[in-house]
């Protein structure tokens, strides 16, 4: 959801929203278990680093590439039943 109105925010051009968004829907993918001695580890999940890009692009007022990175974490949370 999250990914979804950081899509519908940065379409509209309200890049504050969308930021926001984005930086909501990427501490909800770094949520996961993990056993006790691994807390440390980095997640591994595709979409964490794609939402990351999207946001790095948007800081540099490149909307259209973080469009297209939002697109790509969807498409990827969506393969993964998120």
């Amino acid at each position: 959801d999250a990914l979804r109105a950081a899509q519908g925010a940065l379409a509209a051009g309200r890049t504050g929203e969308a930021q926001a968004a984005l930086e909501m829907a990427e501490t909800r993918m770094l949520d996961r278990y993990v056993s006790l001695g691994q807390t440390g580890s980095p997640s591994d999940n595709p979409t964490v680093g794609q939402i990351s890009r999207a946001l790095q692009a948007l800081a540099a007022n490149d909307r259209a590439t973080s469009m297209q990175w939002l697109q790509t974490a969807l498409q990827s949370a969506t393969a993964q039943g998120l």
